[in-house]
């Protein structure tokens, strides 16, 4: 369960995420106390250590956040992507780690739209799950067409709609054979 709030903390960086909202995520069918949810921050700074700032911060009488950036040392394997956003412009492959998507010159999808913000929303790729939030855009993030309001894992096919503009999001088939030029 630990990790599971480690997760929820880290996607939705630099928010702080409400208590209710972390309550809700971690038992959604379980009446429990605000103290769990302490317990769990306390078994996370244990086993992430003592630092100053804390990478896990609290925000009192409201929530928590993670304050920390996050790269990724993991290896890819051959350096293949693992996942795809396909958009009008062509296709954008996301290794693991910590992707930007909107105006931003940083983003990994190069976009110039209207009603995209410039720092429109994240996509964080991480034990071969891919886990999109929206970074407080103006005209909103959607997948499967609901609006974004808390971290989502994308699932191969996904509609995501950046504003006005849809991406898709693909994940290669593992056993797809890769045919190579002769």
């Amino acid at each position: 369960m630990a990790f599971e709030l480690l997760e929820i903390l880290v996607a939705a960086r630099p928010r702080v995420v409400p208590k209710a909202e972390l309550l809700k995520r971690l038992w959604p069918t379980t009446f429990v106390v605000e103290a769990n949810l302490a317990n769990l921050v306390g078994e996370i700074r244990a086993a992430l250590g003592e630092c100053e700032p804390p990478l896990v911060r609290t925000v009192y009488g409201f929530g928590y956040g993670f304050s920390a950036e996050v790269t990724s040392d993991v290896p890819i394997a051959g350096g293949a992507p693992f996942c795809w956003l396909v958009y009008k412009e062509g296709r954008v492959p996301l290794q693991e780690g910590d992707h930007l998507v909107g105006r931003h010159p940083d983003s990994v999808v190069p976009i110039d739209s209207s009603t995209v913000s410039r720092n429109h929303a994240r996509i964080v790729v991480l034990g071969g799950r891919a886990v999109l939030t929206d970074l407080g855009s103006r005209n909103g993030t959607f997948v499967r067409g609901a609006r974004v309001q808390g971290p989502v894992t994308l699932r191969d096919g996904d509609s995501i709609f950046l504003g006005s503009l849809p991406i898709t999001f693909r994940v290669p088939d593992p056993t797809d054979e890769l045919v190579l030029p002769a």
